[in-house]
């Protein structure tokens, strides 16, 4: 109930008054300034990024922050996101974007009765003029410059009769087209796929390598593996990997972090394929090519270097 009182553009229609009275307008939620200061930060082993997002409202600003969103890659995994107390994370159900939003912890004492009949949720935790805030998440997509959208708390359109809005321009409330927008850092680069055969490289890919070539890692090394990125049908059972001419395949175990499919973790030393300096692995896998009934093997060969 809260977060429909707070975001949705609902219309209260109080009584059916002979003196009709618009008691809330339509506002924009665009009616703030504010300042962003992103860092990143890998992981050297697990090249996993951590993001890191100090958000100030502005001392001029005419709202307080409610909610702010980002763009990213569709095939971005998001995980072990952080963010100050009665601030949610979650992902919109269309397009590439996520958001943190001051959605939890509000209760029916935070609702704000005015003497004719409006009422608004004066949340405690939106961001006010003059104040900052931080947040974070971690994932395995690499940075790249890209927007956030950030919008301000009005109360929700309310009215003694519904024709009060008859003929009202109702603008978009959609976070891309009414929000305070600036420049900053986002997860935008896309996995690695193996750029061999475009119809199979969605068969397996390795979202914590950039490339075919020129990964340094600092040992011990996780590697993750991701299939049928694009949703195609892949047959894991016949998955296999060769680290420097050593069959690895039975290392590559189910990934229980979710943060992808499966993941293979090897340190330096005795026994291990893994060694200092350039190390080759070569991974296949057979699918089904997309819009055809013809099998086909995605073979991926991929160099990194590995720094003790």
């Amino acid at each position: 109930m809260t977060n429909t009182l707070k975001y949705g553009l609902a219309f209260l229609i109080l009584s059916q008054s002979a003196s009709a009275e618009i008691l809330f307008p339509v506002t924009p939620r665009n009616q703030l300034d504010a300042n962003v200061q992103a860092s990143v930060t890998q992981d050297p082993s697990s090249h996993i990024y951590t993001y890191t997002y100090v958000i100030t409202n502005s001392p001029s600003s005419a709202q307080n922050i409610s909610t702010f969103a980002f763009d990213i890659n569709e095939n971005a995994k998001i995980f072990n996101e952080t963010a100050p107390e009665g601030w949610s994370f979650g992902r919109y159900a269309s397009g590439n974007l996520f958001s943190f939003a001051s959605t939890e912890g509000i209760t029916e004492s935070h609702i704000h009765y005015f003497p004719n009949g409006a009422h608004e949720i004066r949340s405690p935790f939106d961001i006010h003029p003059s104040i900052s805030k931080t947040f974070s998440f971690q994932t395995l997509s690499a940075p790249d410059n890209g927007l956030i959208y950030i919008q301000g708390y009005v109360p929700s359109p309310q009215s003694t009769d519904e024709g009060d809005f008859d003929g009202v321009e109702i603008p978009s409330q959609y976070i891309k087209d009414d929000s305070f927008q600036t420049a900053t850092i986002v997860p935008i680069i896309d996995i690695y796929d193996g750029n061999r055969r475009p119809a199979v490289d969605g068969f397996a890919a390795f979202p914590n390598i950039s490339s075919a070539s020129g990964s340094v890692f600092t040992a011990p090394v996780k590697i993750f593996l991701d299939f049928a990125i694009n949703g195609e049908t892949v047959n894991e059972a016949t998955f296999k990997a060769e680290l420097n001419g050593v069959d690895i395949t039975s290392l590559f175990v189910v990934d229980n972090n979710l943060y992808s499919d499966r993941v293979l973790e090897l340190a330096l030393g005795s026994g291990s394929p893994l060694q200092a300096g350039k190390n080759v692995l070569i991974t296949s896998v057979e699918g089904i090519v997309p819009d055809t009934e013809r099998f086909a093997t995605d073979t991926d060969r991929i160099t990194f270097t590995v720094e003790p």
